[in-house]
């Protein structure tokens, strides 16, 4: 054999053998998996807003708690009685506030609930406990009050 053949075939084991050492350690050889992700464009959320919720007519006066009551003996102390500024209470209107902070009368607009008008308080000692953060929010069942619970929620003046 000549030596040109012997330096070629020399070269091609040598070649072979890192190959075969690569194999075995998985570096040459690794497949490697990707995966992709498929993002589908969001729909854009059609929202139908009622004349009297244009934001100009809004003044962000904070963030309040807000509780459901109901006419109960449960909630009020004493079924069926009118509310403290003589109305009757009405649910998806009347809400119950600290009068100092909010007075009797006030259109406020409470975020995820709509317009309510404040026409009740809630007793002194409730008051106290949230320092006048709190709104008491009239329904007609206890159910209805559970269901809300106790949540912190943007409020809102009407300029009206």
């Amino acid at each position: 054999m000549k030596r040109t053949h012997v330096k070629l075939l020399n070269l091609f084991l040598v070649g072979l053998l890192m190959f075969s050492i690569g194999f075995l350690i998985g570096g040459l050889t690794e497949s490697k998996q990707y995966r992709v992700a498929v993002v589908k464009p969001i729909k854009p959320l059609t929202v139908q807003v009622e004349p009297k919720q244009v934001a100009s007519e809004k003044l962000y006066i904070g963030e309040f708690v807000i509780t459901g009551y109901c006419p109960c003996a449960k909630c009020c102390g004493k079924a069926g009685q009118d509310t403290a500024s003589g109305t009757k209470p009405t649910a998806g209107r009347t809400v119950g506030a600290d009068w100092s902070v909010l007075p009797a009368g006030t259109e406020i607009f409470i975020e995820g609930l709509g317009y309510r008008t404040v026409e009740d308080k809630p007793a002194d000692w409730i008051i106290d406990r949230y320092n006048g953060k709190i709104i008491d929010v009239f329904c007609n069942t206890h159910e209805e009050a559970k269901k809300i619970g106790r949540q912190v929620v943007k409020v809102y003046k009407s300029d009206k």
